[in-house]
């Protein structure tokens, strides 16, 4: 059972790290285009109406494919002020409140983000501008993004959980 968890577990990885190098990629990519229309509209005065819009997908793709990455690498954003003056239980401890408090923040927010996402299929909504495409693309975007972001927490919780039982199960036959 543990040998399939592991390789899921992998695979989850792997995938999260194509949406990494995805996200890196469109931030190249988002960078270039904006570059390309200041140019044109500054210097020859002609600005192409798409990449505006082209930029503000982009920017949301960047936001929400490698959050759970990020995440996943532990790149996010910490204050170990506290963390570091405690035990290592306790940092466990810590460590598993905070994902189990990014898993209902993130519930919270697919949970309502789906609201929006069932409208604008049900509405047929459109985005606006010069490049429209559908809103529930955006919508399920984000949804993807907390998901892989709840998902995430969940094998760090397990990760956790699983050492610590193990690092027990080690100190108790020491004592014995």
């Amino acid at each position: 059972m543990l040998i399939i968890l592991k390789e899921v577990v992998e695979k989850f990885a792997r995938l999260n790290q194509v949406l990494g190098l995805i996200g890196g990629a469109l931030i190249l990519i988002t960078s270039i285009l904006i570059t390309y229309e200041v140019i044109m509209r500054y210097l020859l005065s002609a600005a192409p109406s798409w990449t505006n819009d082209v930029s503000r997908y982009f920017l949301l793709l960047i936001a929400f494919l490698p959050v759970a990455y990020t995440l996943q690498q532990k790149d996010h954003i910490n204050v170990d002020l506290i963390v570091s003056k405690v035990n290592k239980t306790f940092q466990t401890l810590l460590d598993i409140v905070s994902h189990i408090a990014i898993i209902l923040f993130s519930s919270i927010v697919i949970w309502v983000t789906f609201d929006y996402f069932e409208g604008a299929i049900i509405g047929g909504r459109m985005t606006q501008g010069n490049f429209m495409i559908p809103s529930s693309w955006l919508y399920g975007v984000m949804l993807f993004g907390f998901i892989l972001l709840i998902v995430v927490s969940l094998i760090r919780i397990l990760e956790k959980t699983l050492k610590q039982n193990h690092l027990t199960s080690i100190q108790k036959s020491k004592n014995e």
